[in-house]
């Protein structure tokens, strides 16, 4: 498949390019946007877009322009939130001991 210009990429022909901070990442009011040096890295972005049924726009990068394909890394490899579990004070220390947490480790972790 041979891709030449931005036309190609455009998924759908009426794209609303106000920006809405609030809109989900690869939705028609805020798709991906990316910045790739060769067709290869255009296809590849086509093909994941296209499977996840993203919306996207991808340009070529001039010169030395910089290859920029963090929205499209930011999609398939989204940031978990940290998960921690709050020990109460009262429970048995997770460390083995038998002791209530807050004789046991509880103090070690305070400041």
């Amino acid at each position: 498949m041979m891709l030449v210009t931005l036309n190609h990429y455009l998924l759908g022909s009426n794209f609303n390019m106000k920006v809405n901070s609030m809109a989900k990442l690869g939705t028609e009011k805020r798709p991906i946007i990316v910045r790739v040096k060769s067709n290869e890295m255009a296809e590849y972005v086509v093909n994941q877009c296209r499977a996840n049924d993203w919306r996207y726009i991808i340009g070529f990068a001039v010169g030395n322009e910089a290859e920029d394909i963090s929205d499209l890394e930011g999609m398939l490899n989204p940031v978990m939130p940290a998960i921690s579990v709050r020990i109460g004070r009262n429970e048995p220390c997770k460390c083995g001991s038998g002791k209530k947490y807050k004789k046991c480790c509880g103090p070690e972790l305070k400041h």
